[in-house]
């Protein structure tokens, strides 16, 4: 797993290095307050989607573990109930394919003309 500390110290080493060479390069530059050399900025912003994109992360584990028990979980009822010889009967009837559906039949399948008072 990504460390962010690890990494955020590799970045501010980085930064620390390339300051020290432009101060080299050019005197002006250690007094100069007009201008970032440090990036602080950019280094804190980078820290924090470390953080974020770890946080994800973890969470996206979380859940692709809850879902394998949750399967794990239906397969070992669907076996216990085969086992067991609990099956639930469907209910003779009452489902129809929908491309079966016209536009006669569509309130009558939904009991819309029970509802309406459309007979």
């Amino acid at each position: 797993m990504v460390n962010a500390k690890t990494v955020l110290a590799a970045i501010r080493g980085a930064q620390e290095r390339r300051v020290q060479r432009q101060i080299d390069n050019d005197e002006r530059n250690a007094d100069c307050i007009d201008k970032d050399l440090t990036k602080a900025t950019t280094i804190q912003i980078t820290g924090y989607c470390l953080g974020v994109f770890q946080q994800l992360f973890v969470l996206m584990n979380c859940c692709l573990l809850l879902g394998y028990v949750w399967l794990m979980f239906c397969e070992l009822q669907g076996d216990l109930r085969s086992a067991l010889g609990i099956f639930e009967q469907p209910k003779v009837g009452t489902h129809r394919p929908l491309d079966t559906l016209n536009d006669d039949s569509f309130n009558k399948y939904f009991e819309l003309e029970s509802m309406s008072g459309l007979h």
